[in-house]
């Protein structure tokens, strides 16, 4: 039978691995948006490159 602090610590090392994942899918995002990000600012740039590009 398990006492009440196993128990709790079981409950603590489960929250710090979910933590742990979080903190991982986090960072994955943060690259992914700054990814992202820097792709738009390119897109942007080539667009103001060709503003007024085809007009007489």
């Amino acid at each position: 039978m398990t006492t009440s602090a196993e128990t709790m610590i079981e409950t603590l090392k489960s929250s710090q691995a979910e933590l742990v994942a979080m903190r991982k899918d986090v960072e994955a995002l943060r690259e992914h948006l700054h990814r992202m990000i820097g792709n738009i600012e390119f897109c942007l740039r080539e667009v103001e490159k060709n503003v007024g590009r085809d007009e007489p």
